[in-house]
């Protein structure tokens, strides 16, 4: 029975074991339970075959292998379980591959950082799509090439980054980190940050691989670049501020003291570093108060000051007490609490407060004032407020009208003046009345800038200028322009009898076109100057100019402001000649077209004069007698220039206000005899002055011309011949023309005085010649005159040493002829004339030439000004109120300081256009109040000039050189002033000088001075 049993259980046994492994595999069970299947097949087995042995079950051939059957299902078992089993973790492996796969691609599609995998062994990488968008294209294009990247690297950061490489590979690091720039296709530029990891062979260290990302970090830089001018920023708005900035940490100790901090309160940031703040600025009286309200504000957080501006005390550096205003502000920094104090010194604002109460006193005097002061005026004047109420109206404008006197009251509606006229019947009734009062209304308030002329019922012709106040409400003038209108009928009339003028104008005029340069007109005066031959076809107005730059401003100020007034420019003939002009222009329309009308003046013989003049007082200068006698004339100079500055100004003054010719006749010989007094004194200031020779390659035969012109009307007049005679093709002199020019002038003006008693014929000869072996220039002045006396030549060449009566010579003409002959290397002597008569025999060496310094640009005109409110400080009166006088006609306001410190005291009061003021003065002289003009009105020291009869007292010169600012020599005409006064107003429209009276003909012996 066990025979037959046994067998089947052994087979059931396997089959079961065998059938449970199967599905364990197939369910995918763990490991475990096929292994103790395969476990209890062999248990089977060994049980059994222990039965056997031990005789408890028969045995058999079955029996007797029922161990081995064990073992081999157990064996079969195992087998089935373990390769159950590596295929589960295989599909576990793939399962998680995918996975990871998967998690990969959404990570580099979804970060915002581009990911790359550089296999350096096969020499492929791959890129996200995320890395491709920093440079443009696709992914696929940007890895078929593992150079692409690096082409896209900005060129300035492409060696950087590839050291950076370079050193990575080579080092035994795992990790890259590098930033820079990348240029995308479509030229984007950005910043981008990228690190990478290696994988590095065990045994070589060789890099088998790296991979990493990518980060836009554009926003970043751009952020921190921000960051950066933002800090700079504030560290400038700190050091710049014109308050002061001081912050104090919780503990009150002072953390930041600014520029401002220091000027105000005299202490250096360095030394209140760190220091408590009660102990630095608080006054002592003041320290209690400020630790209390600390003590309550971190208990209680009560923020009474925070946040507000107040006035209090502080305390200077030297332990002065003066007010300030005051802002706290707490802020968190770094976690702590700090407090910045904004604080401004108040000290002046105090001052002008108090002032200002005391101006509005004195503001209540000034309008009643100024309500009588309208009264006296020839102008009708009207002041309306914005509800066009009258607030002030003068006599004046009631009698222009007729308009009876309770119309002048302040508070009158303009309503009642036109009201007024409509019942006088002055003006056209429309229709409602009071409609047409309304229309009247708001035409005025539409324009409240306007000018309107209207004729009376009797003819009189009325001119209105309205114009807006500040505030609201407009002031009107009303002027009686009558003769003006019939001036201007007049000057129509007869606009017609010049039109011939222009051709036979001695001045030359030109006409032409701004667009283009070209020449449209040319007087025939213009043709004789410019030495035209043929037409105007082909000539451009650019050939006339000697400098092109000079032509290109000139046409830039005529298309910018419309007019040019006596500009010095220099011009060019046809020939190639340069000559010197003042040029007058107009900027007008014509045809359509912008044109230039313009007049020039031949300044040659007056620039050679003036040349002659500033070349003699020169050669006076380089004198030691000469300057001492100059100092003294000086002195007594600067005693008459205030008396004289009075006569000249009024002598003026009263040409223009005189009742009738007669009175006016008297006015001009007193100005005549005060010019040629004025003369007198400036050429002795001149004596004291200096001023180096400029030397440059002269041509001595041009400096006999030049001489000869200046003086050749002289010669004539005394019945004088004079011969020339000067060598063609000699070298040039290096000197300076204009003293070479006096040289020779002198020496002929005394020969020509030398004649005046002489027989006729009287003859001088002029003759330069050139000794080639001697290497120099000869020039002989020869006269038929008496000759000089033995006894006196040696002396003739000392200063002050004259034979001529008094009033004919001062002696010092030949003293500085010999003075520039000597310092220019050469020799003067005297010969006689044979036949009777002087031969001055000048010898000048021959020297190399080089570039002479360029001519500097003349200054334009003066300009228009309008009317200013000025500010006159002298302490004498009378020269104040002569200028006061002077400028009042102009429409200015004027008021007179007798010296700098009551001006000062103006000007802390009342804002003016502009200063005028003398230099020598008590209490405060012009040096000083320009001093405290820096300092208190500092935008005044470009509104301020001076009038001085003293240049050459000591600091004088030194100060108005380092000052630069302009000064009008004593005495003055008003011309002067207005000159000046334009320069510094900066007015656009030229201001045209009054033409200069008629001076007497200079006496022909003042030509040795």
């Amino acid at each position: 029975m066990v025979n037959m049993a046994l067998p089947w259980c052994v087979i059931v046994i396997a089959a079961v074991s065998l059938h449970s492994s199967a599905i364990a595999i197939r369910n995918r069970f763990d490991g475990a339970v096929v292994f103790t299947a395969a476990f209890c097949a062999l248990l089977v087995g060994g049980v059994s075959l222990s039965l056997l042995t031990l005789n408890v079950i028969p045995g058999n051939a079955l029996t007797h292998n029922l161990f081995h059957i064990g073992a081999a299902v157990s064996s079969v078992i195992f087998a089935i379980g373990i390769a159950g089993q590596f295929k589960a973790r295989q599909e576990e492996k793939e399962r998680a591959l995918r996975l990871s796969n998967e998690r990969f691609a959404l990570a580099a599609h979804g970060a915002s950082a581009g990911l790359y995998d550089w296999d350096l062994v096969n020499d492929t990488v791959y890129y996200s799509s995320r890395m491709a968008e920093l440079v443009g294209g696709t992914a696929a294009e940007l890895a078929a090439d593992t150079g692409n990247w690096m082409r896209r690297v900005h060129p300035a950061d492409l060696d950087r980054v590839r050291r950076a490489y370079r050193a990575f590979l080579k080092s035994r690091s795992i990790t890259v980190s590098l930033e820079y720039r990348v240029l995308s296709i479509d030229g984007v530029l950005r910043w981008v940050s990228t690190t990478g990891a290696a994988v590095r062979d065990g045994v070589t260290n060789r890099v088998l691989r790296v991979a990493g990302s990518t980060a836009d970090i554009t926003e970043k830089k751009r952020a921190e670049e921000s960051l950066r001018a933002s800090e700079s920023l504030k560290a400038a708005v700190i050091a710049s501020s014109l308050d002061c900035i001081i912050t104090s940490d919780a503990d009150g100790r002072i953390i930041e003291f600014n520029p401002a901090a220091e000027q105000t309160f005299g202490l250096s940031r360095d030394a209140v570093m760190g220091k408590a703040l009660t102990d630095v600025i608080i006054p002592r009286h003041l320290r209690s108060r400020h630790a209390d309200g600390m003590r309550h504000y971190f208990s209680s957080h009560e923020r009474r000051l925070l946040g507000r501006r107040v006035e209090v005390e502080a305390m200077h550096g030297d332990g002065g007490i003066f007010p300030v205003e005051l802002a706290v502000n707490q802020v968190q920094s770094g976690g702590k609490t700090v407090f910045t104090a904004f604080v401004r010194d108040i000290t002046e604002r105090r001052g002008a407060e108090a002032a200002l109460r005391e101006s509005r006193s004195a503001l209540a005097e000034k309008t009643r004032f100024l309500e009588t002061v309208l009264d006296t005026v020839a102008q009708g004047v009207t002041v309306m407020d914005a509800g066009l109420r009258m607030r002030l109206v003068n006599n004046r404008f009631l009698a222009m009208f007729g308009y009876p006197a309770e119309l002048g009251q302040p508070g009158t509606p303009l309503a009642s003046f036109i009201r007024d006229r409509i019942e006088a019947g002055e003006q056209q009734r429309e229709g409602d009345p009071e409609r047409q009062i309304a229309e009247t209304l708001a035409y005025v308030r539409a324009t409240p800038d306007i000018r309107l002329e209207e004729t009376r019922p009797d003819g009189r012709v009325i001119e209105m200028f309205r114009r807006p106040m500040e505030g609201g409400g407009m002031v009107s003038t009303y002027s009686d322009i009558t003769r003006l209108k019939q001036a201007e009928r007049e000057a129509k009339a007869s606009e017609a009898r010049f039109r011939g003028i222009l051709e036979a104008h001695p001045v030359p005029v030109i006409i032409t076109w701004l667009d283009d340069g070209s020449l449209f007109y040319a007087s025939p005066r213009s043709f004789e100057i410019f030495g035209l031959t043929q037409g105007l076809k082909d000539i451009q107005v650019s050939d006339f100019w000697a400098d092109e730059a000079q032509h290109t401003h000139v046409r830039t100020l005529l298309m910018e402001q419309g007019a040019i007034d006596l500009m010095e420019v220099a011009l060019r003939r046809l020939d190639g000649s340069i000559f010197p002009a003042a040029i007058s222009a107009r900027a007008i329309e014509f045809e359509g077209r912008m044109a230039a009308i313009t007049g020039i003046y031949d300044l040659t013989d007056s620039k050679r004069a003036e040349a002659e003049i500033a070349h003699q007082r020169e050669a006076l200068a380089q004198s030691e007698k000469l300057a001492a006698m100059g100092s003294l004339l000086a002195g007594v100079a600067h005693e008459l220039n205030n008396p004289l500055s009075v006569v000249v100004g009024q002598s003026v003054l009263m040409q223009d206000t005189a009742p009738d010719e007669k009175t006016a006749q008297r006015a001009r010989k007193i100005q005549l005899a005060a010019d040629r007094c004025a003369r007198i004194v400036k050429t002795f200031l001149s004596l004291a002055r200096r001023r180096p020779p400029e030397r440059r390659e002269v041509d001595l035969n041009e400096s006999v011309l030049a001489a000869v012109d200046l003086v050749s009307y002289a010669l004539r007049t005394d019945g004088i011949d004079l011969t020339l005679d000067l060598a063609e093709g000699s070298p040039h002199l290096w000197a300076d023309a204009d003293q070479l020019n006096q040289v020779v002038t002198n020496i002929v003006v005394n020969a020509q005085h030398a004649l005046r008693g002489a027989p006729a014929p009287r003859r001088i000869s002029v003759t330069t010649r050139h000794d080639y072996a001697a290497a120099t220039i000869r020039l002989m002045v020869a006269d038929n005159g008496p000759g000089v006396p033995e006894d006196i030549r040696s002396r003739i060449f000392d200063p002050f040493f004259t034979t001529k009566p008094a009033g004919l010579g001062t002696g010092v003409g030949l003293s500085l002829v010999h003075n520039i002959v000597y310092g220019h290397g050469g020799t003067i002597a005297l010969d006689d004339t044979p036949g009777g008569g002087a031969t001055f025999v000048v010898e000048l060496p021959v020297r190399g030439a080089c570039a002479a310094a360029p001519v500097p640009a003349p200054q334009q005109a003066s300009a228009a000004i309008r009317a200013l409110r000025l500010l006159i400080v002298d302490d004498d009166p009378e020269i104040a109120l002569t200028l006061a006088e002077m400028l009042e006609p102009d429409g200015h306001a004027i008021d007179i300081a007798e010296n700098g410190a009551e001006a000062l005291e103006r000007l802390a009061d009342q804002t003016y256009d502009l200063v005028i003021s003398d230099l020598r003065m008590p209490e405060l002289d012009g040096p000083g109040l320009y001093r405290e003009l820096g300092v208190r009105f500092p935008e005044m020291l470009d509104k301020i000039f001076f009038v001085t009869g003293d240049t050459l007292g000591s600091g004088v010169r030194d100060f108005l050189d380092e000052a630069g600012v302009p000064v009008i020599e004593k005495p003055f005409e008003p011309a002067d002033v207005r000159h000046a006064m334009a320069r510094i107003a900066g007015a656009a429209a030229a201001f045209s000088r009054p033409a200069p009276l008629p001076l007497p003909e200079p006496e022909p012996g003042d030509a040795d001075q």
